[in-house]
C-alpha cells in the first residue's frame, strides 16, 4: 500500500528504496508498539493493588526525617562552626598583611 502511494504521488523511488522505506517504517512502528507494551506492564506492576498510600509508608517517612534531623543537623552545626572560625582566622591574617600599618 505504501509502495503504491509513493509511486502515485509522483516520487521517483526505485523498488529497493521503497522496500527499505517500508522496512524502516515497520521497524519504527514495531519499536513504538514494544515501548507502549513495556509502559503498560510497568504501570500494572507499579499500581497492582487498589490500596492507597498506607500508614506504614507515612510512619517510615516521618521516622526517616526525624532521624536525619537528629543526625545531620548537629553535624552541620559543628561543621559550620569550624568553617567560620577558620575563615575568621584566615581573614585576620590576610587583613593584617594587606593593611599593614606603617608607623
Amino acid at each position: 500500500m505504501l509502495r503504491k502511494r509513493l509511486k502515485t504521488d509522483g516520487e521517483k523511488m526505485t523498488d529497493t528504496l521503497c522496500a527499505q522505506w517500508i522496512k524502516c517504517t515497520n521497524t519504527i512502528e514495531g519499536m513504538r508498539e514494544k515501548r507502549n507494551q513495556s509502559c503498560q506492564l510497568a504501570k500494572k506492576a507499579l499500581f497492582r493493588g487498589k490500596s492507597g498510600f498506607g500508614l506504614n509508608e507515612v510512619i517510615g517517612i516521618a521516622a526517616g526525617i526525624i532521624i536525619a534531623g537528629l543526625v545531620i543537623i548537629p553535624g552541620l552545626m559543628s561543621f559550620s562552626e569550624t568553617v567560620m572560625t577558620r575563615l575568621d582566622s584566615w581573614w585576620i591574617e590576610i587583613s593584617n598583611e594587606l593593611f599593614k600599618s606603617t608607623t
